[in-house]
Protein backbone atom coordinates (compact mmCIF):
# COMPACT_ATOMS: atom_id res chain seq x y z
CA UNK A 1 0.00 0.00 0.00
CA UNK A 2 1.49 3.65 -0.90
CA UNK A 3 1.76 6.09 1.48
CA UNK A 4 -0.38 9.30 0.79
CA UNK A 5 1.42 12.42 1.13
CA UNK A 6 0.31 14.39 4.44
CA UNK A 7 -0.52 18.39 3.79
CA UNK A 8 -1.00 20.90 6.72
CA UNK A 9 -3.45 23.12 6.15
CA UNK A 10 -4.46 26.32 8.15
CA UNK A 11 -6.35 28.75 5.54
CA UNK A 12 -3.28 30.99 5.36
CA UNK A 13 -1.50 32.17 2.18
CA UNK A 14 1.15 29.74 2.77
CA UNK A 15 -0.61 26.46 3.28
CA UNK A 16 -2.73 27.29 0.15
CA UNK A 17 0.24 27.33 -1.63
CA UNK A 18 1.73 23.85 -0.04
CA UNK A 19 -1.85 22.67 -1.02
CA UNK A 20 -1.28 23.54 -4.56
CA UNK A 21 2.57 22.72 -4.86
CA UNK A 22 1.34 19.13 -3.10
CA UNK A 23 -1.99 18.81 -5.57
CA UNK A 24 0.71 18.81 -8.69
CA UNK A 25 3.51 16.89 -6.64
CA UNK A 26 0.59 13.99 -6.13
CA UNK A 27 -0.66 13.69 -10.11
CA UNK A 28 3.47 13.94 -10.85
CA UNK A 29 3.61 10.90 -8.51
CA UNK A 30 0.38 9.04 -8.29
CA UNK A 31 0.17 9.07 -4.49
CA UNK A 32 -2.85 10.37 -2.72
CA UNK A 33 -3.28 13.12 -0.60
CA UNK A 34 -4.20 13.65 3.36
CA UNK A 35 -4.88 17.25 4.30
CA UNK A 36 -4.56 17.79 7.58
CA UNK A 37 -5.87 20.43 9.98
CA UNK A 38 -5.41 20.91 13.53
CA UNK A 39 -5.79 23.69 15.90
CA UNK A 40 -5.74 24.49 19.49
CA UNK A 41 -6.40 27.92 18.73
CA UNK A 42 -10.37 27.86 18.36
CA UNK A 43 -9.99 26.78 21.82
CA UNK A 44 -8.99 29.88 22.99
CA UNK A 45 -10.96 32.23 20.26
CA UNK A 46 -14.17 30.30 20.66
CA UNK A 47 -17.50 32.18 21.81
CA UNK A 48 -17.27 31.78 25.66
CA UNK A 49 -21.19 31.25 25.34
CA UNK A 50 -23.03 28.65 22.95
CA UNK A 51 -24.21 28.82 19.39
CA UNK A 52 -27.38 27.03 20.36
CA UNK A 53 -25.86 24.23 17.54
CA UNK A 54 -24.75 20.99 17.54
CA UNK A 55 -21.65 21.40 16.45
CA UNK A 56 -18.96 24.01 18.24
CA UNK A 57 -18.32 26.61 15.82
CA UNK A 58 -14.47 26.01 16.04
CA UNK A 59 -15.27 22.24 14.36
CA UNK A 60 -17.70 24.30 11.82
CA UNK A 61 -14.64 26.42 10.80
CA UNK A 62 -12.19 23.42 10.59
CA UNK A 63 -14.45 21.43 8.17
CA UNK A 64 -15.35 24.27 5.85
CA UNK A 65 -11.48 25.04 6.19
CA UNK A 66 -10.54 21.36 5.18
CA UNK A 67 -13.19 21.09 2.57
CA UNK A 68 -12.22 24.09 0.88
CA UNK A 69 -8.79 23.10 0.52
CA UNK A 70 -9.96 19.81 -0.53
CA UNK A 71 -12.10 21.35 -3.33
CA UNK A 72 -9.20 23.32 -4.59
CA UNK A 73 -7.12 20.21 -4.97
CA UNK A 74 -9.64 18.64 -6.76
CA UNK A 75 -9.97 21.57 -9.02
CA UNK A 76 -6.09 21.67 -10.13
CA UNK A 77 -5.35 17.59 -10.42
CA UNK A 78 -9.06 15.83 -10.61
CA UNK A 79 -7.60 12.44 -10.98
CA UNK A 80 -5.85 12.90 -7.47
CA UNK A 81 -7.45 10.93 -4.59
CA UNK A 82 -7.89 13.16 -1.67
CA UNK A 83 -8.99 13.02 2.24
CA UNK A 84 -9.14 15.03 5.02
CA UNK A 85 -8.49 14.56 8.57
CA UNK A 86 -9.52 17.36 11.50
CA UNK A 87 -7.91 17.01 14.96
CA UNK A 88 -8.15 19.43 17.73
CA UNK A 89 -4.26 19.27 18.75
CA UNK A 90 -1.45 21.40 18.35
CA UNK A 91 -0.58 21.14 15.02
CA UNK A 92 3.29 20.17 15.57
CA UNK A 93 2.03 16.87 17.43
CA UNK A 94 -1.00 16.58 14.98
CA UNK A 95 1.62 16.26 12.28
CA UNK A 96 3.97 14.69 13.92
CA UNK A 97 2.02 11.78 14.31
CA UNK A 98 1.24 11.68 11.06
CA UNK A 99 4.74 10.87 9.65
CA UNK A 100 4.07 6.79 10.25
CA UNK A 101 1.97 6.98 7.55
CA UNK A 102 2.88 9.62 5.10
CA UNK A 103 5.70 9.15 2.26
CA UNK A 104 6.26 13.12 2.55
CA UNK A 105 5.29 15.88 4.70
CA UNK A 106 4.52 19.40 2.75
CA UNK A 107 3.88 22.41 4.50
CA UNK A 108 3.72 26.16 3.99
CA UNK A 109 6.41 28.68 4.47
CA UNK A 110 4.59 31.44 6.86
CA UNK A 111 5.72 34.56 6.64
CA UNK A 112 6.90 37.27 9.91
CA UNK A 113 7.89 41.07 10.27
CA UNK A 114 8.58 42.95 7.46
CA UNK A 115 10.36 40.28 5.40
CA UNK A 116 7.79 38.52 4.95
CA UNK A 117 8.74 36.14 2.27
CA UNK A 118 11.61 35.38 3.96
CA UNK A 119 11.43 33.87 7.29
CA UNK A 120 9.81 30.68 8.78
CA UNK A 121 6.74 30.13 10.79
CA UNK A 122 7.27 28.18 14.13
CA UNK A 123 4.99 25.60 13.17
CA UNK A 124 6.91 24.49 9.72
CA UNK A 125 10.25 24.47 11.45
CA UNK A 126 9.32 22.44 14.43
CA UNK A 127 8.70 19.82 12.38
CA UNK A 128 11.14 19.73 10.17
CA UNK A 129 13.11 19.73 12.59
CA UNK A 130 11.56 16.65 14.24
CA UNK A 131 9.80 15.01 11.29
CA UNK A 132 11.01 11.40 10.16
CA UNK A 133 9.95 11.59 6.96
CA UNK A 134 10.92 13.73 4.49
CA UNK A 135 9.63 17.14 4.77
CA UNK A 136 9.23 19.99 2.31
CA UNK A 137 8.31 23.82 3.06
CA UNK A 138 6.64 25.66 -0.30
CA UNK A 139 8.51 28.73 -0.42
CA UNK A 140 9.75 30.95 -2.84
CA UNK A 141 8.13 32.52 -6.22
CA UNK A 142 5.17 31.27 -8.55
CA UNK A 143 7.92 30.55 -10.50
CA UNK A 144 9.63 27.97 -8.51
CA UNK A 145 6.84 26.65 -6.92
CA UNK A 146 5.06 25.92 -10.60
CA UNK A 147 7.97 23.91 -11.88
CA UNK A 148 8.71 26.07 -14.45
CA UNK A 149 13.24 25.78 -14.09
CA UNK A 150 13.23 22.26 -14.87
CA UNK A 151 15.91 21.90 -12.70
CA UNK A 152 16.50 19.97 -9.29
CA UNK A 153 19.64 20.82 -6.63
CA UNK A 154 20.61 18.73 -4.43
CA UNK A 155 22.90 19.72 -1.04
CA UNK A 156 25.39 17.12 -0.87
CA UNK A 157 26.53 17.57 2.78
CA UNK A 158 28.77 15.36 4.76
CA UNK A 159 26.01 13.76 6.69
CA UNK A 160 25.00 10.40 5.88
CA UNK A 161 21.91 11.53 5.14
CA UNK A 162 23.25 13.10 1.93
CA UNK A 163 22.40 9.37 0.54
CA UNK A 164 18.86 9.50 1.21
CA UNK A 165 18.27 13.32 -0.03
CA UNK A 166 20.32 11.90 -3.00
CA UNK A 167 17.53 9.29 -3.91
CA UNK A 168 15.04 11.42 -2.75
CA UNK A 169 16.08 14.12 -5.56
CA UNK A 170 16.39 11.59 -8.14
CA UNK A 171 13.16 10.30 -7.73
CA UNK A 172 11.95 13.97 -8.16
CA UNK A 173 13.94 15.16 -10.96
CA UNK A 174 12.88 11.80 -12.96
CA UNK A 175 8.88 12.67 -11.87
CA UNK A 176 9.63 16.28 -13.14
CA UNK A 177 11.69 15.18 -16.41
CA UNK A 178 13.73 17.82 -15.70
CA UNK A 179 17.72 18.01 -15.15
CA UNK A 180 19.51 17.31 -11.20
CA UNK A 181 22.28 19.85 -10.08
CA UNK A 182 24.53 18.69 -7.22
CA UNK A 183 26.26 21.22 -5.61
CA UNK A 184 29.08 20.57 -3.00
CA UNK A 185 31.13 23.79 -1.63
CA UNK A 186 34.79 23.45 -0.30
CA UNK A 187 36.97 26.00 1.13
CA UNK A 188 40.65 25.45 1.60
CA UNK A 189 41.78 27.25 4.93
CA UNK A 190 44.23 29.78 4.37
CA UNK A 191 46.12 29.11 7.21
CA UNK A 192 46.89 25.00 6.74
CA UNK A 193 50.78 24.97 5.61
CA UNK A 194 51.22 24.40 2.59
CA UNK A 195 50.70 20.28 1.84
CA UNK A 196 51.79 20.62 -1.96
CA UNK A 197 55.82 20.35 0.23
CA UNK A 198 55.18 17.23 1.58
CA UNK A 199 52.58 15.37 -0.91
CA UNK A 200 53.69 16.80 -3.82
CA UNK A 201 50.41 18.61 -4.77
CA UNK A 202 48.71 21.52 -4.83
CA UNK A 203 46.36 22.42 -1.53
CA UNK A 204 43.91 24.01 -3.28
CA UNK A 205 43.32 21.14 -5.70
CA UNK A 206 43.54 18.59 -3.21
CA UNK A 207 40.64 20.02 -1.23
CA UNK A 208 39.24 20.63 -5.05
CA UNK A 209 39.91 16.85 -5.65
CA UNK A 210 37.96 15.32 -2.79
CA UNK A 211 34.91 17.21 -2.78
CA UNK A 212 34.73 15.95 -6.27
CA UNK A 213 35.03 12.38 -5.05
CA UNK A 214 32.64 12.97 -2.37
CA UNK A 215 30.21 13.81 -5.09
CA UNK A 216 31.01 10.38 -7.04
CA UNK A 217 30.43 8.45 -3.74
CA UNK A 218 26.75 10.12 -2.90
CA UNK A 219 25.82 9.99 -6.87
CA UNK A 220 26.90 6.43 -7.31
CA UNK A 221 25.66 5.04 -4.36
CA UNK A 222 22.02 6.02 -5.75
CA UNK A 223 22.14 6.69 -9.52
CA UNK A 224 21.69 3.11 -10.80
CA UNK A 225 17.79 3.43 -10.10
CA UNK A 226 17.51 6.92 -11.97
CA UNK A 227 20.18 5.95 -15.15
CA UNK A 228 17.08 7.76 -17.31
CA UNK A 229 17.88 11.30 -14.68
CA UNK A 230 20.78 14.00 -16.37
CA UNK A 231 23.05 15.16 -13.53
CA UNK A 232 25.26 17.63 -13.57
CA UNK A 233 27.83 18.70 -10.72
CA UNK A 234 29.40 21.70 -9.29
CA UNK A 235 32.11 22.36 -7.30
CA UNK A 236 32.16 26.15 -5.50
CA UNK A 237 34.58 27.36 -3.22
CA UNK A 238 33.21 29.19 -0.20
CA UNK A 239 30.28 28.80 1.99
CA UNK A 240 27.70 25.99 1.75
CA UNK A 241 24.79 28.37 2.66
CA UNK A 242 25.38 31.17 0.34
CA UNK A 243 26.24 28.98 -2.84
CA UNK A 244 23.15 27.04 -2.17
CA UNK A 245 20.79 29.62 -2.18
CA UNK A 246 22.08 31.29 -4.58
CA UNK A 247 21.12 28.12 -6.91
CA UNK A 248 17.77 27.90 -5.67
CA UNK A 249 17.11 31.08 -7.62
CA UNK A 250 16.89 29.37 -10.51
CA UNK A 251 15.23 26.04 -9.05
CA UNK A 252 12.20 24.07 -8.72
CA UNK A 253 13.05 21.85 -5.59
CA UNK A 254 16.23 22.36 -3.29
CA UNK A 255 16.83 18.94 -1.64
CA UNK A 256 19.41 18.58 1.72
CA UNK A 257 19.74 15.66 3.96
CA UNK A 258 19.52 16.08 7.72
CA UNK A 259 21.36 14.29 10.41
CA UNK A 260 19.90 12.18 12.94
CA UNK A 261 20.88 12.71 16.37
CA UNK A 262 19.89 10.00 19.13
CA UNK A 263 20.71 12.28 21.96
CA UNK A 264 18.06 14.70 21.33
CA UNK A 265 14.30 14.02 20.50
CA UNK A 266 14.14 13.39 16.89
CA UNK A 267 16.10 15.68 14.02
CA UNK A 268 17.94 18.32 15.26
CA UNK A 269 18.27 21.24 12.12
CA UNK A 270 22.01 21.98 11.28
CA UNK A 271 23.09 25.74 10.25
CA UNK A 272 22.47 24.94 6.39
CA UNK A 273 19.49 23.25 6.59
CA UNK A 274 18.07 26.12 9.08
CA UNK A 275 19.22 28.88 6.59
CA UNK A 276 17.72 26.84 3.40
CA UNK A 277 13.84 26.78 4.97
CA UNK A 278 14.24 30.51 6.02
CA UNK A 279 15.89 32.04 3.39
CA UNK A 280 15.39 29.84 0.10
CA UNK A 281 14.46 31.29 -3.34
CA UNK A 282 12.08 27.89 -3.93
CA UNK A 283 10.94 25.04 -2.23
CA UNK A 284 13.04 22.55 0.21
CA UNK A 285 13.22 19.06 0.84
CA UNK A 286 14.79 18.05 3.90
CA UNK A 287 15.12 14.19 3.84
CA UNK A 288 16.49 12.26 6.87
CA UNK A 289 18.78 9.32 6.69
CA UNK A 290 16.55 6.05 6.53
CA UNK A 291 18.80 3.36 8.46
CA UNK A 292 19.89 2.76 11.75
CA UNK A 293 23.69 2.28 10.34
CA UNK A 294 23.15 5.41 8.58
CA UNK A 295 21.96 7.32 11.83
CA UNK A 296 24.88 6.00 13.81
CA UNK A 297 27.70 6.60 11.19
CA UNK A 298 26.06 10.56 11.12
CA UNK A 299 27.21 11.44 14.08
CA UNK A 300 28.39 14.96 14.15
CA UNK A 301 29.77 15.18 10.70
CA UNK A 302 28.09 17.42 8.70
CA UNK A 303 25.18 19.87 10.34
CA UNK A 304 22.35 18.30 8.58
CA UNK A 305 23.56 18.13 5.03
CA UNK A 306 22.87 20.96 2.62
CA UNK A 307 26.28 21.71 1.21
CA UNK A 308 28.37 20.65 3.42
CA UNK A 309 28.08 22.15 7.49
CA UNK A 310 31.88 21.25 7.90
CA UNK A 311 33.62 19.37 4.94
CA UNK A 312 31.16 20.58 2.61
CA UNK A 313 31.70 24.44 3.19
CA UNK A 314 35.41 23.73 4.05
CA UNK A 315 34.50 25.10 7.79
CA UNK A 316 36.40 22.30 9.39
CA UNK A 317 39.89 22.70 10.62
CA UNK A 318 42.51 19.63 8.99
CA UNK A 319 45.68 19.54 9.98
CA UNK A 320 48.72 18.74 7.11
CA UNK A 321 48.29 14.72 8.82
CA UNK A 322 44.79 14.65 8.08
CA UNK A 323 44.80 16.26 4.70
CA UNK A 324 47.37 13.55 3.21
CA UNK A 325 45.25 11.08 4.67
CA UNK A 326 41.62 12.98 2.63
CA UNK A 327 44.11 12.56 -0.56
CA UNK A 328 44.93 9.21 -0.37
CA UNK A 329 40.87 7.82 -0.01
CA UNK A 330 39.84 4.96 -0.73
CA UNK A 331 36.85 6.23 -3.90
CA UNK A 332 35.16 2.76 -3.70
CA UNK A 333 33.71 3.65 0.15
CA UNK A 334 29.82 3.37 -0.55
CA UNK A 335 29.58 5.68 2.41
CA UNK A 336 32.01 8.67 3.40
CA UNK A 337 33.35 8.65 6.83
CA UNK A 338 32.36 11.53 9.39
CA UNK A 339 35.10 14.17 10.01
CA UNK A 340 33.99 14.91 13.34
CA UNK A 341 37.53 13.93 14.28
CA UNK A 342 39.01 16.98 12.15
CA UNK A 343 38.12 19.64 14.46
CA UNK A 344 40.51 20.70 16.84
CA UNK A 345 39.48 21.04 20.41
CA UNK A 346 40.27 24.47 20.72
CA UNK A 347 37.11 24.86 18.28
CA UNK A 348 34.59 27.15 20.39
CA UNK A 349 31.46 25.26 21.99
CA UNK A 350 28.55 26.42 23.35
CA UNK A 351 28.37 28.53 26.62
CA UNK A 352 26.87 26.44 29.74
CA UNK A 353 25.09 29.67 30.20
CA UNK A 354 22.96 32.55 28.36
CA UNK A 355 23.92 36.34 28.33
CA UNK A 356 20.82 38.27 28.47
CA UNK A 357 20.07 41.86 27.46
CA UNK A 358 17.74 44.34 28.45
CA UNK A 359 16.19 45.57 25.21
CA UNK A 360 15.42 49.61 24.88
CA UNK A 361 11.61 50.67 24.01
CA UNK A 362 13.41 51.57 20.35
CA UNK A 363 15.00 48.06 20.31
CA UNK A 364 11.61 46.66 21.43
CA UNK A 365 9.43 48.49 18.40
CA UNK A 366 12.05 47.48 15.97
CA UNK A 367 11.80 44.17 16.71
CA UNK A 368 7.90 43.79 17.07
CA UNK A 369 8.22 45.53 13.41
CA UNK A 370 4.98 45.75 11.48
CA UNK A 371 2.78 42.92 12.16
CA UNK A 372 3.32 39.11 13.79
CA UNK A 373 2.31 36.18 16.05
CA UNK A 374 2.10 37.51 19.65
CA UNK A 375 0.01 36.30 22.77
CA UNK A 376 -2.46 38.17 25.48
CA UNK A 377 -2.89 37.62 29.01
CA UNK A 378 -6.40 38.49 29.84
CA UNK A 379 -8.89 37.62 32.93
CA UNK A 380 -12.17 36.14 32.15
CA UNK A 381 -15.05 34.36 33.96
CA UNK A 382 -13.27 31.38 33.87
CA UNK A 383 -10.26 32.67 34.80
CA UNK A 384 -6.76 33.87 33.33
CA UNK A 385 -6.30 32.74 29.64
CA UNK A 386 -3.56 33.30 27.07
CA UNK A 387 -4.91 33.98 23.43
CA UNK A 388 -2.54 33.73 20.68
CA UNK A 389 -2.83 36.51 18.25
CA UNK A 390 -2.31 37.95 14.81
CA UNK A 391 -0.99 41.35 15.29
CA UNK A 392 -0.10 44.34 13.46
CA UNK A 393 1.40 47.72 15.15
CA UNK A 394 -0.85 50.54 14.05
CA UNK A 395 0.39 54.41 13.00
CA UNK A 396 -0.45 55.41 16.73
CA UNK A 397 1.76 52.83 18.04
CA UNK A 398 -0.83 50.63 19.53
CA UNK A 399 -1.01 46.91 18.87
CA UNK A 400 -3.76 45.74 17.50
CA UNK A 401 -5.24 42.86 17.04
CA UNK A 402 -8.77 41.48 15.41
CA UNK A 403 -11.40 39.17 17.46
CA UNK A 404 -14.95 38.49 17.80
CA UNK A 405 -17.47 40.08 20.73
CA UNK A 406 -17.65 37.13 23.32
CA UNK A 407 -14.23 35.77 23.33
CA UNK A 408 -11.56 35.35 25.54
CA UNK A 409 -9.24 37.99 23.67
CA UNK A 410 -12.46 40.49 23.65
CA UNK A 411 -12.41 40.14 27.74
CA UNK A 412 -9.09 42.46 27.58
CA UNK A 413 -11.77 44.92 26.28
CA UNK A 414 -11.24 48.15 28.56
CA UNK A 415 -8.51 46.16 30.82
CA UNK A 416 -5.09 46.18 31.33
CA UNK A 417 -3.56 43.36 29.87
CA UNK A 418 -0.05 41.72 28.88
CA UNK A 419 0.97 41.13 25.27
CA UNK A 420 4.02 39.61 24.40
CA UNK A 421 6.03 38.91 21.32
CA UNK A 422 9.17 37.09 20.92
CA UNK A 423 11.28 35.08 18.58
CA UNK A 424 13.87 32.00 19.34
CA UNK A 425 16.14 30.32 17.03
CA UNK A 426 17.26 27.08 18.23
CA UNK A 427 20.00 27.01 15.40
CA UNK A 428 21.82 30.24 16.21
CA UNK A 429 21.01 29.82 20.15
CA UNK A 430 19.63 33.37 20.17
CA UNK A 431 16.50 35.33 20.36
CA UNK A 432 14.24 37.80 21.96
CA UNK A 433 11.32 38.54 23.84
CA UNK A 434 9.40 41.90 23.97
CA UNK A 435 6.81 42.47 26.65
CA UNK A 436 3.94 45.72 26.24
CA UNK A 437 1.50 46.51 28.93
CA UNK A 438 -1.08 48.74 28.55
CA UNK A 439 -5.21 49.25 28.34
CA UNK A 440 -6.45 47.46 25.59
CA UNK A 441 -9.79 49.37 24.00
CA UNK A 442 -12.01 48.76 21.37
CA UNK A 443 -11.26 50.26 17.81
CA UNK A 444 -14.57 52.54 17.29
CA UNK A 445 -14.95 54.25 13.69
CA UNK A 446 -15.98 52.53 10.26
CA UNK A 447 -13.03 54.33 9.12
CA UNK A 448 -10.10 53.05 11.78
CA UNK A 449 -11.35 49.97 11.77
CA UNK A 450 -10.82 50.02 7.85
CA UNK A 451 -7.18 51.38 8.10
CA UNK A 452 -6.44 48.30 10.43
CA UNK A 453 -8.19 45.94 7.79
CA UNK A 454 -6.15 47.30 5.31
CA UNK A 455 -2.48 47.39 7.39
CA UNK A 456 -3.42 43.23 8.40
CA UNK A 457 -1.18 41.19 6.57
CA UNK A 458 -3.00 37.71 7.95
CA UNK A 459 -6.09 36.69 8.73
CA UNK A 460 -7.68 36.18 12.35
CA UNK A 461 -6.29 32.84 14.07
CA UNK A 462 -9.83 31.61 14.05
CA UNK A 463 -10.98 32.94 10.79
CA UNK A 464 -12.35 35.98 8.84
CA UNK A 465 -15.80 36.67 10.70
CA UNK A 466 -13.59 38.10 13.32
CA UNK A 467 -13.75 41.76 13.04
CA UNK A 468 -13.46 43.23 16.61
CA UNK A 469 -10.15 45.52 17.05
CA UNK A 470 -8.57 45.90 19.95
CA UNK A 471 -5.88 48.29 20.47
CA UNK A 472 -3.00 47.96 23.09
CA UNK A 473 -1.76 51.51 24.03
CA UNK A 474 1.95 51.11 25.84
CA UNK A 475 1.94 52.27 29.16
CA UNK A 476 5.13 50.30 29.90
CA UNK A 477 7.27 48.49 27.12
CA UNK A 478 9.75 46.05 27.88
CA UNK A 479 12.36 43.40 26.76
CA UNK A 480 15.67 41.35 26.28
CA UNK A 481 17.82 39.13 23.96
CA UNK A 482 19.69 35.85 24.71
CA UNK A 483 22.55 35.57 22.35
CA UNK A 484 26.33 34.88 22.18
CA UNK A 485 28.23 34.96 25.60
CA UNK A 486 31.19 37.32 25.67
CA UNK A 487 33.82 36.31 23.96
CA UNK A 488 32.29 35.08 21.16
CA UNK A 489 31.01 31.84 21.96
CA UNK A 490 27.27 31.28 21.94
CA UNK A 491 24.90 30.94 24.94
CA UNK A 492 22.79 28.16 25.22
CA UNK A 493 18.81 28.88 25.24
Amino acid sequence: MELPMVVGVDGSEGSLEAVDWAAAEAARSGLPLRLVHASLWEHYEAPLTGLGTDRPSERIFAENLAATAEERVHRLAPDVKVSTDIQAEDPVTALLRAVPDASVLILGSRGRGPVKTMLLGSVSLAVAARARCPVVVVRGQETNRGSVCRRVVLGVGNSTGSTAAARFALREARLRGCELLAVRAWRCPAYEITPCQMIGGDQTEAYRQEADEYVDQILGAVDADHSDVVVRRKLVQGTAHQTLLEETASADLLVVGAKRRHAAVGLQLGRVDHAMLHHAACPVAVVPATDRAADGEAGEAGGAGGAGEAGGAGEDRGTVSAMTSRTRKDPSRSEPKPRSELRPASEPQPASEPEFAMLSTAECRALLSTHGVGRVAVNTHNGPAVVPVNYVVAGDGSVAYRTAPGTAAAAAAEHEVVFEADHVDDAVRQGWSVNVVGIARAVTGDAAARGLDQQAYTTPWAGDSRRLWLAIFPARMTGRRIGPAKGGQPGSI
